[in-house]
């Protein structure tokens, strides 16, 4: 031990395990060199230092002959340029690229294994001594839900399936980290070789596999496949059958992402709330079929490999009995399925998977059969993973203020390497890694110095009053034109959008555009966070593809309040933020002129006629102004347009009576309920005040001072769903 522990002192700063072994102090010294303990390196390196040479030497000897991870798929020109032609010049939206790969990160950290390396190859005795799979297809019973069904939980996401897949299960591999290690995750896709595409049929996916379009596939000989890999992780752990209650605190990882359906999440600030996000594996694969390979620690704490296969087909009937379409590959054991574990689970897993596990390391592998990206070519489907990683996976990658470590992202095509851009020269998402920056500052009270002109605004909430989150706003240069597949690009150009996020999480669950800056060579974004502590509440606000915030959908009114109240704050101060660089004072939509659209609103909006400033009812319960006083009346409305879901009113609004001097109005607005209204600030907003709708604002909020005999305009927003009444008084009758 002393002397490896030597043999470490000079290449410490690389050194990313747990426990000091050969393996891991070798890798250190080649990451030290620059390179990485992968693919044929390593096996050179290993091999030196098998013949007797020093650490340093036999890194050496692997950095001087250094090629990348070779491929194991049948090689043809075609296949090898594949990854060649995945370059800047013919992809400019992956223009002046680096290699996502953090640095060392600040002593203290304790790091875990996380290299990605090839594992040793299997002999072909030990596959063929293999016991093949059983084939356990679910019979229906009680509460059973359709195999079509279970994959049409996920809902229609309003962003593509490529998308959905990268967020969900790099999410998945995000909230099982291991504390603050440095996660590895990794798309490969790549063709299988014949041998490959044999120990799939005969092995693994035996039966009959009815309701299913996999032995299709799996004759395919030009069958790809895709391979999603993470380290840093902890694996799918907890108990193997989910007909047992699982002991008190016990994860239960494994069971409810290949077995259960709709399991909630069990990570605090984690991503996943739902659970359905996992049947996305199974609609991006065409027969909708997928191999599970996890190393974890078992109930004893010891390291255990598991590999379940797993698929969702049509329901179908055989020998008389109805079957779900729900399918397992494992050992059937009584009336049910569980995953082979230990040495056959790592033969298998070796056998079909490129990448393996060291000796300490834990984590998860899926094996998607036949993927269905939306590309028509390997080439287009590898673009449309790399775009979605970016767009979708940015903050992941971003260097964290504090403990946060960034996760390292990497897409490869058949055995090569494709580069990720460099986010802070990005053209449209510099300024967002900008903004995320300052709103991590913000939050965690750590220093931070901004590229740009970059401004952090609390977003409070007044009624009970607490802090909902934290919005950070930047203005940048534009750069060069971006290009790329269109549906994967969810902004425009040139930017204009907020990235809203969830706490930890830090998925980003849509893009909210706004209207743009109203300059030749700027552009801006931003980026909202909610606090951890109002977290759950916009959890609760998400469909199950985790892609927008839907405060309609929650129940719980003072969840309901969070999310709403925050998105209007946002919308406020992002107003704020663009007016004065607007061309004009005007902060309304640009709409077509309101005599276009004009409408009266009898029957949507009451309480439109004037509002006596008196507060003394009269016999009849209506208010009438005192002799001679100012008071306000409402002329006519308007209806404006859409924006943001909400309608955008107009009320003309006189002030009569007798007097000089100007009197301060103030304006209100309330839900029409059956027999009277009820104010709900969440579904009305009054914008301000203006002398002419076609113009900017004069005054913003609900009060206007007005001599008697003026008239002004009254701009309110409320959700064209609703009727709506609008009431102005005199400012000091409301005290």
């Amino acid at each position: 031990m002393e002397d490896l522990e030597q043999a470490l002192t000079p290449v410490a700063g690389h050194f990313r395990a747990t426990e000091i072994t050969p393996n891991t102090v070798l890798a250190a010294h080649i990451r030290a060199l620059g390179g990485k303990p992968v693919g044929a390196p390593w096996t050179v390196a290993k091999q030196a230092l098998v013949d007797g040479s020093s650490f340093a030497d036999a890194a050496a000897r692997a950095m001087a002959g250094q090629t990348t991870e070779p491929s194991r798929a049948a090689s043809s020109d075609e296949h090898a340029s594949l990854a060649a032609s995945f370059s800047p010049a013919t992809h400019p939206t992956l223009a002046e690229t680096v290699s996502i790969s953090p640095a060392a990160v600040e002593s203290g950290v304790d790091f875990i294994d996380t290299d990605l390396a090839e594992h040793e190859p299997v002999s072909s005795k030990d596959i063929a001594a293999a016991a093949p799979l059983d084939w356990f297809p679910k019979v229906f019973g009680p509460g059973d839900i359709d195999g079509e069904g279970a994959k049409r939980l996920l809902g229609t996401p309003n962003i593509p399936t490529v998308s959905v897949l990268v967020r969900e299960t790099a999410q998945n591999s995000w909230d099982a980290r291991v504390g603050h290690a440095h996660v590895v995750f990794r798309l490969h896709l790549r063709q299988a070789t014949a041998e490959e595409r044999s120990i799939l049929r005969h092995k693994v996916f035996t039966g009959a596999c009815d309701g299913l379009e996999l032995t299709e596939s799996l004759a395919k000989e030009d069958l790809w496949l895709l391979e999603i890999t993470d380290r840093g992780t902890k694996g799918l752990g907890g108990p193997i059958r989910n007909d047992l209650e699982p002991p008190a605190g016990a994860s239960t990882n494994f069971i409810d992402l290949i077995f259960n359906v709709g399991a909630p999440r069990d990570v605090h600030l984690g991503g996943g709330t739902y659970g359905f996000g996992k049947t996305i594996a199974y609609r991006a694969s065409r027969p909708g079929s997928v191999v599970f390979w996890t190393r974890t620690h078992d109930v004893q704490g010891q390291l255990e490999d598991r590999l379940i296969g797993s698929a969702i087909g049509s329901s179908f009937s055989s020998v008389g009995l109805r079957h779900t379409g729900r399918h397992w590959w494992g050992r059937r054991v009584d009336e049910r399925i569980e995953p082979v574990v230990g040495a056959e689970a790592r033969t298998l897993g070796s056998a079909i998977f490129r990448t393996g596990f060291t000796e300490s390391q834990t984590g998860t592998s899926l094996l998607l059969i036949d993927p269905d990206l939306g590309g028509d070519s390997p080439r287009e489907d590898v673009t449309r993973l790399a775009e979605a990683c970016v767009w979708h996976l940015w903050p992941k990658m971003v260097r964290g203020q504090g403990e946060r470590v960034p996760m390292e992202l990497e897409v490869w095509l058949n055995g090569s390497p494709v580069q990720i851009p460099d986010l802070p020269k990005h053209p449209i998402l510099a300024g967002h890694v900008d903004s995320l920056s300052a709103v991590r500052s913000a939050q965690q009270g750590v220093a931070f110095t901004p590229v740009y002109n970059t401004t952090t605004h609390e977003i409070w909430c007044e009624k009970p009053r607490k802090l909902l989150g934290h919005l950070a706003l930047t203005r940048y240069p534009i750069s060069e034109p971006l290009t790329g597949v269109a549906d994967l690009a969810p902004v425009r150009e040139p930017s204009a959008s907020i990235a809203l996020m969830r706490h930890d999480a830090e998925l980003v669950v849509k893009y909210e555009t706004f209207q743009p800056l109203d300059h030749p060579t700027f552009q801006w974004s931003g980026v909202f966070k909610p606090v951890a502590d109002v977290d759950d509440s916009f959890a609760l606000a998400e469909p199950p593809a985790h892609d927008d915030w839907i405060p309609a959908s929650m129940s719980d009114r003072a969840q309901k309040r969070d999310v709403n109240v925050a998105l209007r704050r946002i919308r406020e101060q992002v107003t704020e933020f663009l007016r004065p660089l607007a061309s004009n004072e005007d902060t309304l939509s640009k709409s077509t002129p309101v005599a276009a659209v004009a409408d009266a609103l009898a029957g949507l909006i009451g309480g439109l006629e004037g509002n006596a400033a008196s507060r003394r009812p009269s016999k009849g319960g209506e208010r009438k102004p005192a002799s001679g006083r100012p008071t306000a009346r409402v002329l006519e409305s308007l209806l404006g347009d859409m924006a943001e879901g909400r309608r955008r009113g107009y009320a003309r609004v006189a002030c009569t009576g007798k007097g000089a001097d100007p009197v301060r109005l103030r304006a209100s607005i309330a839900v029409g309920v059956e027999g009277g209204s009820d104010a709900d600030e969440l579904l009305t907003n009054i914008v301000g005040w203006t002398n002419d709708p076609m113009h900017g604002l004069e005054v913003r909020g609900p009060e206007r001072s007005l001599k008697p005999g003026q008239e002004s305009w009254l701009v309110f927003e409320f959700d064209p769903a609703l009727a709506v009444d609008v009431n102005v008084r005199l400012a000091e009758d409301e005290k």
